[in-house]
């Protein structure tokens, strides 16, 4: 027993047309597997050579480090009398302030406490760089440089 033409050509049409779909799904989730996946290399290799080259950087601080630490070493009373040192390092001498915020139970602001502290201007490499503790500057907002001349910036 023969189907009519019609239902024949239907059915046919239909499963063309499932065929069609089918295809057309695998094939989008192919090209979307596939730029999803050049992108994320892409951005594994920059990713990398960034760490690399961060690597770098800190292997040449640490190593200009040494270096500096060797050839600044002063042992009062050998090299240098206090006041001599003093005047030699007294520019290099900064205040850091900043705010800290103090939140409620809630997780909303409900106090703003000041904290200061010392630091000193070093280069490094090239790089003026202000050097303090971490406690001063932890979570603080709004963290200000006084130099000895009155002079205030705002780190970058």
């Amino acid at each position: 027993m023969e189907l009519p033409q019609k239902t024949r050509a239907k059915r046919v049409s239909n499963i063309l047309i499932v065929t069609i779909v089918i295809a057309s799904l695998f094939a989008g989730g192919l090209l979307g597997y596939s730029i999803g996946y050049s992108t994320i290399s892409g951005r594994i290799n920059e990713l990398q050579n960034q760490t690399s080259a961060l690597q770098e950087e800190i292997s040449n601080l640490q190593s200009t480090q040494n270096i500096v630490n060797q050839n600044n070493t002063y042992i009062p009373g050998e090299n240098l009398s206090l006041s001599q040192m003093y005047e030699q390092v007294k520019d290099s001498v900064v205040v850091v302030r900043g705010v800290t915020v103090q939140y409620d139970i809630f997780g909303r602001p409900c106090a703003y406490s000041e904290v200061q502290g010392s630091g000193f201007v070093s280069n490094l490499t090239g790089k003026f760089v202000i050097i303090t503790n971490y406690h001063v500057v932890q979570d603080a907002i709004n963290i200000t440089v006084t130099f000895t001349d009155g002079d205030v910036m705002q780190p970058m």
